[in-house]
């Protein structure tokens, strides 16, 4: 397997890894020890983005719509292009 970026073969080790991994990879990359650590940091980053709307709720009387609207797009744009980038790379 060689990468289209770099035209190198990756580690054996990243070449097992699915190409969306989530929590599927972790046994992939991490030590037996390590393994339900990451699980618990890949369930954290993956459901705070539930968080989103309650915190939206909560500034919506202090905050103007249109800055909500924007503040929003913003947290929208920043985890989608770094996912993006690394899906074209």
């Amino acid at each position: 397997m060689v990468t289209r970026r770099t035209g190198m073969t990756p580690p054996p080790v990243l070449q097992r890894v699915p190409a969306h991994p989530g929590p599927r990879a972790i046994p992939l990359i991490a030590r037996i020890e390590d393994r339900s650590l990451l699980t618990g940091i890949f369930y954290v980053l993956a459901y705070s983005g539930f968080f989103w709307p309650i915190l939206v709720n909560v500034l919506a009387p202090a905050i103007p719509k249109t800055a909500m609207f924007a503040l929003s797009a913003a947290v929208g744009l920043a985890t989608v292009i770094p996912v993006r980038k690394q899906r074209i790379g």
